[in-house]
């Protein structure tokens, strides 16, 4: 791919992504950013052009997407751009942080669709086959869940795991095996243990 291609691409995902991530809330990126995502996306993502890009590039352009989506709090359709990265066939050569960024992106995009089960499995997905490093992504998927409603017994398990593997004090670890456990519960623990570390 040539370079101008390149920072085109960039250039978009700064003025939305990025500033996303960096600016202080509420920040929104405009509709002129908005509308050259569309422009971009229209030039280099359609059809038969996706094999003329990088998989780190269509990996940048669909994160675009993914990002819109959740801000225009379209679940469905960023779901739809998770279920395109992972079908990109070089998907799998992307770096585990990019991976992981997709589970994550899946993940936040079930538990907004109300598909619980289904985030918790890409949670725990990160966080058997990575480690501890991504331990923090299970008090994330808590923190996003409604906090009087009952925790699910696999988002328990997973806490559960996590706190132990991080010689949690079984105080902590009794408030999670008590009966009728909520989400803010969850979190409330997990609070706790950051405060203790």
């Amino acid at each position: 791919m040539n370079s101008k291609v390149r920072d085109e691409i960039f250039e978009v995902w700064e003025h939305i992504v990025f500033d996303l991530r960096t600016k202080v809330p509420p920040f929104r990126p405009s509709e002129d950013a908005y509308a050259e995502y569309a422009r971009v996306k229209k030039l280099y993502l359609d059809g038969d052009k996706i094999p003329d890009l990088s998989v780190n590039e269509v990996e940048r352009l669909l994160s675009i997407g993914w990002t819109q989506c959740m801000y225009q709090e379209d679940y469905q359709g960023a779901l739809g751009y998770v279920n395109q990265m992972r079908a990109h066939p070089l998907f799998s050569e992307l770096e585990d942080i990019l991976q992981n960024e997709w589970r994550r992106h899946a993940c936040y995009s079930y538990c907004y669709l109300g598909k619980e089960e289904a985030a918790i499995a890409e949670v725990e997905s990160i966080i058997l086959s990575y480690g501890r490093g991504y331990d923090s992504h299970c008090a994330g998927l808590a923190h996003s869940l409604p906090p009087t409603q009952p925790a699910h017994p696999k988002l328990i398990s997973l806490a559960l795991h996590v706190l132990k593997r991080k010689r949690a004090r079984k105080s902590l670890l009794s408030r999670l095996e008590r009966e009728a456990v909520t989400n803010g519960d969850v979190v409330l623990v997990f609070d706790e243990f950051r405060k203790r570390v």
